[in-house]
């Protein structure tokens, strides 16, 4: 057999092995027969013991030694070549005893039934004959008989019939042939396997993994799965049948591909083995990272001109009340360069440009913040802080519900102190006016923090969103802001190995929770 691991060959291999028990077997049992129905002839226990060993043993040898597997099919013919043999030896020593020549017919007979090839028919024919005419030279009184004219009509027979008889077999071994040919021109790669042995491969296969067809046959389907991967894959293939999945295959180079595969059991020669197709997909991988890219600069010039527009406004409505007030003052000083400002008023423009330059300043602080967690730089200075505590020095004059005692947690005090300012301007902001509920506990050895408010709520379809950039609740014509505020919160927590979580009822209010792991 060319191919013994492949299904065919696994398939002959098993048919040979059939055989050779049953010829064992018959010529076992035919010898009891022999004893019991014809007591005293010449049956040598020896010489017959041997002969059905010597069956037995290349059926033993066909299960582990490699060079039988492959030449099964020789050891057979020669093992229907010995039983012939042996049997004209018993048949020369009775005489040419009738009952031995109706033996011989059915021996030749039942040999002929069991061999699968024209060549071998054909050579069994001829050696068959030479005995017969060497048995009817050495004992002349067959001469008279028709011993030779009937083993000669027994072979004829089988020969004419042998154009029908392999005519079938050559038209399974062309349906196989085309079977191969069209599982061969797919352009998936498909193996066959039994336990992870794999039985057969097509071509695609082999030129996916870069293996030959004799590596690949009789090795585990895992060993053409990447080792991360190996675990998960053997998993899958417990399932008769599984949805496609992907997974990373390994090729003979080393190099690794990501491969789309789909499985499927079905009956084979009795018994359960598995069709595996795996295509590469590196292609459609490498055209969705394209897409993703594509999408994702998109959304990034989006993302930019979202806040170029945002940030200008924001920009624009203190540096616009800087510049109205200091028109004011020159057209003022224009009229009457003698004017004098009084405390008074020189207080409020100071306190007024204050107020404009604190707003400046904090929008660049924000935008400085949305930079430093874009390219990952947020640097965190981490101390033992009180939780409480800082929680009441930023919301004060509000009252805070909090347990008696501190809860301590590791944070970065201004980071921490920058998302309750955010969380009690956004409660403000969108509160309608109603008081705030602020509160900190303690759960489940986590410090929480929680800030209720009674205002406009989040519609169902935002909640999901408001933590993104430039979200908000409501549209930026009523809510002024850069929409950054809950984004840079949840990334400053997330940073802390917090987290920061909303549930809000529209027009009922919001409730913003924000947990840390407590220290004791």
């Amino acid at each position: 057999m060319e191919d013994l691991d492949s299904l065919e060959g696994v398939k002959e291999l098993r048919i040979y092995r059939r055989l050779l028990f049953i010829a064992g077997a018959v010529y076992l049992l035919w010898w009891f027969a022999v004893e019991l129905l014809l007591p005293g002839v010449f049956n040598p226990f020896i010489s017959r013991l041997c002969v059905v060993a010597c069956i037995f043993a290349t059926l033993a040898l066909s299960y582990f030694n490699a060079f039988v597997q492959r030449n099964v099919r020789c050891f057979f013919i020669l093992s229907t070549w010995l039983i012939t043999l042996h049997y004209y030896y018993l048949l020369f020593e009775n005489g040419a005893d009738a009952n031995w020549i109706v033996g011989a017919y059915i021996t030749v007979i039942a040999i002929n039934l069991g061999l699968l090839s024209s060549v071998a028919l054909l050579s069994y024919s001829i050696f068959v004959l030479l005995l017969s005419i060497l048995v009817v030279a050495l004992l002349p009184a067959l001469t008279h008989s028709i011993f030779l004219p009937g083993l000669i009509t027994i072979l004829i027979q089988a020969n004419m019939g042998m154009r029908s008889r392999f005519g079938l077999i050559k038209t399974l071994a062309d349906s196989n042939s085309r079977f191969q040919l069209l599982f061969n021109s797919t352009f998936e790669g498909i193996l066959v396997h039994d336990n992870e042995k794999i039985l057969n491969v097509n071509e695609a296969l082999i030129t996916m993994t870069g293996f030959s067809r004799k590596e690949l046959l009789g090795i585990s389907v895992l060993d053409l799965i990447h080792p991360d991967e190996k675990k998960a894959v053997a998993e899958k293939m417990k399932s008769a049948d599984v949805p496609p999945y992907e997974t990373k295959g390994l090729k003979k180079s080393g190099l690794i591909a990501d491969i789309e595969v789909r499985a499927k059991s079905f009956t084979y020669d009795g018994r359960v083995v598995r069709l595996v197709t795996i295509q590469e997909i590196m292609d459609r991988k490498r055209a969705e990272r394209e897409r993703v890219v594509a999408l994702t600069m998109a959304e990034n010039v989006r993302v930019r001109d979202e806040f170029i527009s945002i940030a200008s406004h924001e920009l624009k409505t203190p540096i616009s009340s800087l510049m109205l007030q200091t028109q004011m003052i020159a057209r003022d000083l224009k009229k009457d360069p003698t004017k004098l400002y009084t405390p008074s008023m020189i207080t409020e423009i100071i306190a007024l440009f204050n107020r404009q330059v604190d707003r400046l300043t904090e929008l660049v602080d924000t935008m400085l913040d949305v930079s430093r967690i874009s390219a990952g730089r947020l640097v965190l200075e981490l101390k033992d802080v009180d939780l409480t505590a800082l929680v009441r020095e930023v919301v004060e004059p509000l009252e805070v519900e909090a347990p008696s005692g501190a809860l301590m947690v590791k944070a970065d005090p201004h980071r921490l102190m920058q998302v309750v300012e955010n969380l009690l301007t956004n409660a403000k902001k969108y509160g309608n006016g109603k008081p705030v509920k602020i509160k900190v506990a303690k759960e489940k050895g986590m410090a929480v923090l929680t800030f209720a408010d009674q205002g406009l709520g989040i519609s169902p379809e935002l909640v999901g969103r408001i933590f993104d950039r430039f979200e908000r609740a409501v549209s930026s014509q009523h809510i002024s802001g850069l929409g950054l505020g809950l984004y840079i919160a949840r990334e400053i927590m997330e940073a802390h190995g917090g987290e920061i979580s909303v549930e809000s009822e529209l027009n009922v209010g919001s409730t913003f929770r924000v947990t840390l792991p407590l220290l004791n």
